[in-house]
């Protein structure tokens, strides 16, 4: 049963902020997103937020959609300085990817 939780902007930052990331909670935004990037310079495919949410450009969340779209929520974002579609990544379910009675 999925949980869901709201996404809260800061207003002091303007960093949107996520409940506990690590409840795999859908979001649910009352208003158009807008996130600045720890990267500096040429925008890169994949990227952090200040506050280490995932924000990846359009083609990246075209990728993770068709080839993992249950498992994220793609929500439209806007990145400070930065023109183009971009999209802060939600991750929902996650897997075990260690069998651990096979590790040593």
């Amino acid at each position: 049963q999925p949980k869901y939780a709201a996404v809260v902007v800061d207003a002091n930052s303007g960093e949107v902020l996520f409940g506990d990331e690590l409840q795999c909670c859908r979001a649910f935004p009352s208003e158009p997103l807008t996130v600045t990037v720890k990267h500096n310079g040429t925008p890169l495919d994949f990227s952090f937020t200040l506050t280490h949410v995932p924000v990846v450009n359009s083609r990246v969340a075209k990728i993770l959609s068709e080839m993992a779209g249950a498992y994220f929520q793609l929500i439209p974002a806007q990145v400070k300085g930065h023109p183009g579609q971009y999209a802060v990544v939600n991750v929902l379910r996650s897997e075990d990817c260690i069998i651990e009675d096979r590790s040593m």
